[in-house]
């Protein structure tokens, strides 16, 4: 397994960064977060959208609670 192989399956698991740091055998963990960067920033979009959905629900079910709670229209 290379390095970049168990990197990027250490950060879709949310391994701890110094923990990274230490099995890559990285002497700081910004070194770490320097090279896999573009692994941490192509996961942006599954948080927006993980964010999204959460908001979404609770909106909606927010305004449904106060829609028959207080006759609020659409």
């Amino acid at each position: 397994m290379t390095y970049g192989t168990h990197a990027t399956m250490m950060i879709k698991e949310n391994v701890n960064i110094k923990v990274m740091q230490e099995r890559l055998w990285h002497s700081k963990s910004s070194t770490t977060l320097d090279i896999y960067t573009h692994i941490l920033s192509s996961m942006q979009r599954i948080v927006v959208d993980k964010l999204d959905e959460m908001f979404e629900c609770d909106f909606y079910c927010d305004s449904n609670e106060l829609r028959i709670a207080g006759g609020l229209s659409k």
